[in-house]
């Protein structure tokens, strides 16, 4: 079983959420910048690296960049790979779709694992299942039909050992890559957060 079929499925989404927990961003907290930078997919045509981490106390985000090489035919997006758009005011399977698009997900040195939907969603407020990792989608797919940019946020901190990137676009025939990084990194730049204002003020 590949990595993105042994996650569980993600819960349904509560018409009432709480405002805030302790596995959400903290919003009065500047993070430690962390100097890193992982190629996780490059071939002929794309290419998909993980730059701009920053951590916090109880988690981090980062940046998730998806270049194409070459401009896309017209009525074609790098997000769904080569397959052409359906003509206008045709429907796509929600399904088929997901396939086509980039997956990505962490795997900590304790096993516990997090990887984003097949779909895009809302902002996730709930704390994740037992041994899984949170990624939430901070802001989604800024660029143009060659050029995505999207930003996460992870919960909680990675434990002592690697910290493993992975990555799979079957849209563009990549299965499943995996990159290990050195997981002090991260939590090193936590120590450097600055807080602006104390919680309850």
């Amino acid at each position: 079983m590949g990595f993105f079929e042994s996650m569980s499925a993600p819960p349904p989404v509560d018409t009432v959420r709480p405002k805030d927990g302790p596995w959400m961003r903290p919003e009065r907290v500047v993070p430690g910048s962390v100097a890193a930078d992982v190629v996780l997919i490059h071939t002929d045509e794309v290419a998909v690296v993980v730059s701009g981490m920053r951590a916090y106390a109880n988690g981090f985000e980062l940046d998730v960049h998806a270049r194409q090489r070459h401009a896309p035919a017209e009525g074609r997006w790098i997000s769904r790979g080569p397959k052409a758009a359906p003509p206008k005011g045709e429907e796509v399977d929600p399904g088929e779709l997901g396939d086509q698009m980039l997956r990505f997900g962490v795997l900590y040195a304790d096993a516990r694992r997090g990887s984003t939907p097949r779909l895009p969603g809302p902002l996730q407020r709930e704390p994740p299942p037992v041994g899984e990792v949170l990624i939430a989608e901070i802001s989604a797919g800024h660029g143009n039909r060659r050029d995505l940019k999207s930003t996460y946020w992870i919960h909680p901190l990675p434990p002592h050992g690697p910290l493993v990137f992975v990555a799979s676009w079957l849209g563009w025939g990549v299965a499943e890559t995996q990159v290990p990084m050195d997981s002090a990194l991260i939590r090193e730049a936590s120590q450097r957060t600055v807080t602006l204002w104390p919680d309850g003020t």
